[in-house]
């Protein structure tokens, strides 16, 4: 008898261990529609480039899409609505301003994309995911915000800790705004670092957007506010460490490496 107790409580203990281990989350399956069909509900054009205000009009047409039904969202790579997708990442929407209209240009695309991302994270559920295009979108809002950056850099609208500008010289709505961008800043790279911590999301999409913050993310951490930079670099310390996919760990040495220097 002691011996069948025994028994038991083992299985039992196994049933249990399995019913609570959490099974990975899926990529939604692909039921968007044909690219016209968006156009027809109110999406801008895909066949120019897209302004801050198009990403605003996208966001809200895209959030009723996904209302009836998330799995009809515009997907990346796919042979109904990747002409759709490409707009939304494509870099030419920030490469064609003039010298006059850049900065405002990439300052109102950088407002208006996280309407576009929000429908894709709200979308998110537990037990589905739009990594591919999570990720692919993130990647852009990351390479428009270096743009911004280093334009308004070169204008001396935005100092870093490395190269302050002198207080004295800049009145109170000048700080303010530079603040408010720099916590912007540190705000899209903290985001794009609790994506690449996402276990869920495959291995080839996270190494993908480790390659973009390797890119990016040491030259613009000094326009982090002071705070936020050890922080953030102690976090990728602690991400390096706790990584167990070897291709994601590598690349987050080398992000590690870049910012000791």
């Amino acid at each position: 008898m002691a011996k069948l107790t025994s028994a038991f409580l083992v299985i039992i203990s196994v049933v249990l261990s399995l019913a609570c281990q959490s099974k990975p989350r899926q990529s939604y399956p692909d039921h968007s529609l044909v690219a016209s069909a968006y156009v027809q509900k109110g999406l801008p054009a895909y066949d120019r480039v897209w302004i801050g205000e198009d990403y605003r009009q996208a966001g809200v047409v895209l959030r009723a899409v996904a209302a009836t039904d998330a799995a009809q969202l515009p997907r990346y790579d796919s042979p109904t609505s990747s002409a759709i997708f490409a707009r939304l990442v494509s870099r030419e929407n920030f490469r064609h301003f003039g010298d006059n209209e850049r900065l405002l240009g990439l300052a109102s695309l950088c407002q208006n994309i996280p309407q576009v991302m929000g429908v894709y994270t709200s979308a998110t559920t537990g037990e589905r995911l739009f990594d591919t295009e999570l990720v692919e979108l993130k990647r852009y809002e990351i390479e428009v915000s270096y743009e911004l950056v280093q334009l308004a850099s070169k204008y001396r609208m935005i100092d870093n800790s490395d190269a302050p500008l002198p207080r004295g010289n800049m009145d109170d709505d000048e700080v303010k705004l530079r603040e408010k961008t720099q916590r912007g800043l540190a705000g899209v790279f903290d985001e794009s670092l609790t994506l690449l911590a996402n276990r869920d999301i495959r291995s080839a999409e996270r190494i993908r957007l480790a390659e973009t913050l390797e890119t990016t993310l040491p030259a613009m951490i000094s326009y982090f506010p002071p705070a936020a930079q050890p922080k953030t670099s102690f976090r990728i310390q602690r991400m390096f460490e706790q990584e167990a996919d070897a291709d994601v760990k590598q690349r987050l040495g080398r992000i590690v490496g870049a910012l000791k220097k």
